[in-house]
């Protein structure tokens, strides 16, 4: 019933089922992920997951931006865009 997919993480991050039903498997404990669920996978923990069915299993992988390279730029830039309008008000 669908792929499975293993890694350990540097960082703490969430899964969030949006639809369909899958599993995480979090340091050797599996966690049930039906539609409208979510689980923490703490960061340097070994974790795997499935699809529980036959039907697409849609979810999100919210990590933090510290932990995405294009999310790191994209927030420094906005920060130096912020500090360009704060500079020309003064």
């Amino acid at each position: 019933m669908g792929g499975r997919s293993g890694t350990r993480p540097r960082l703490a991050h969430y899964i969030i089922t949006l639809h369909g039903h899958g599993e995480v498997v979090i340091d050797g404990e599996p966690w049930d992920l039906p539609e409208q669920s979510w689980a923490h996978v703490p960061a340097d923990v070994p974790h795997s997951y499935t699809n529980k069915t036959g039907e697409a299993w849609n979810f999100l992988c919210i990590v933090p931006w510290r932990g995405d390279p294009q999310g790191r730029r994209t927030r420094y830039r906005m920060i130096r865009e912020m500090e360009k309008k704060n500079k020309g008000k003064e």
